[in-house]
């Protein structure tokens, strides 16, 4: 009966160390992608910003119509949420990976 006891607890050993292995390497799969996300949304907000302003000084000397302007308007507003709603995937990813490494665990 030990032997059976035994050969339970190191088969629950490993596959505790199987899940967590997997949950980590999850997370920082996730955690990468978020970072990469964010970074992608804030070069487009970015490029979003300078179009805006080139047309908002384009339309100042009537050479951009009403239409391009708005336009541009909103695809800044949609970059922005882009970037917005990145950010918050990057620090839910952050916290997914501090709890699956065990940070702030004290036992």
């Amino acid at each position: 009966k030990s032997d059976i006891d035994l050969h339970r607890s190191i088969s629950d050993k490993d596959q505790t160390v199987k899940t967590i292995t997997f949950e980590v390497q999850d997370a920082f799969l996730n955690y990468q992608k978020a970072l990469l996300q964010l970074n992608a949304t804030e070069t487009e907000m970015e490029f979003r910003r300078k179009e805006a302003e080139l047309i908002k000084i384009r339309s100042r000397v009537a050479e951009v119509a009403l239409s391009n302007s708005m336009e541009s308007l909103y695809n800044l507003c949609d970059a922005q949420t882009k970037y917005f709603q990145a950010l918050a995937n990057y620090h839910i990813s952050l916290a997914n990976l501090k709890k699956a490494c065990g940070y702030g665990i004290r036992i």
